[in-house]
């Protein structure tokens, strides 16, 4: 039973994860187009001083990583889970905020 709650609770972790950089970027692409053009020559600069707690988001991703690490379930179940967290970890340092525009 245990080891089914490891990898819910990873599905759930990366699911956070991903919901979290969705919002993010998409107040990224929102506060994008509501600054002038010299700003939006900066904004790389201005959404990592503002909005540095985006990288935060990376922390239960790596958390659901070693939760599915350590379930011992077999592989056919683990790919899934492997596959969501590693979308988790790569999406927060993506800037998906610029295909939103």
């Amino acid at each position: 039973m245990f080891r089914k709650t490891k990898l819910f609770y990873a599905y759930l972790l990366a699911g956070t994860s991903i919901l979290a950089t969705i919002i993010i970027n998409y107040r990224l692409s929102v506060i994008y187009h509501e600054v002038d053009r010299k700003t939006q020559l900066w904004f790389d600069v201005y959404a990592v001083t503002r909005f540095f707690y985006q990288y935060l988001v990376v922390i239960p991703a790596f958390i659901a990583f070693g939760l599915v690490l350590v379930s011992d379930v077999n592989e056919l179940k683990k790919n899934p889970a492997y596959i969501t967290t590693l979308i988790a970890v790569i999406l927060v340092f993506l800037k998906i905020w610029r295909w939103m525009i």
